[in-house]
């Protein structure tokens, strides 16, 4: 009930109470009129919050599937930098253990004059060692 309608409904029930005549400030039908038209006003308000809430439920999906995939780019390319590192680390663990193992023959003592260090040779490069 709008201002207007509650200042004359309390006015309706002042004249009632002090035994005046009332008088209807408003017919039925001019009433009805009102009524209605608030009621439409109310639907289309209603319907304008509707479409601006499935705009904003659209928004939210459109964002999480770019959230989602952006996420998955990343994960995969993570993966991708993790396999990378991964085969490096390999890599670098072989060559210490051919290191470790060249060093371990200079310090058992193998070398002899029949081999003239050829096996430090070799291994070394394996590593990628050049050797003069």
């Amino acid at each position: 009930m709008t201002d207007r309608e509650k200042k004359i409904a309390e006015i309706e029930v002042r004249e009632l109470l002090e035994g005046k005549r009332i008088m209807l400030s408003m017919t039925f039908h001019e009433a009805s009129k009102e009524l209605l038209a608030e009621l439409d006003r109310e639907r289309k308000e209603n319907q304008k919050l509707r479409e601006e809430l499935n705009e904003a439920q659209q928004l939210f999906v459109e964002s999480t599937i770019k959230l989602a995939n952006e996420m998955q780019r990343h994960q995969k390319a993570e993966n991708e930098l993790r396999r990378d590192f991964d085969e490096e680390l390999e890599q670098f663990r072989k060559e210490r253990d051919k290191l470790i193992e060249g060093l371990r023959w200079y310090a058992e003592g193998w070398i002899d004059s029949r081999d003239e260090g050829q096996r430090a040779r070799e291994i070394l490069e394996e590593i990628g060692v050049t050797v003069e």
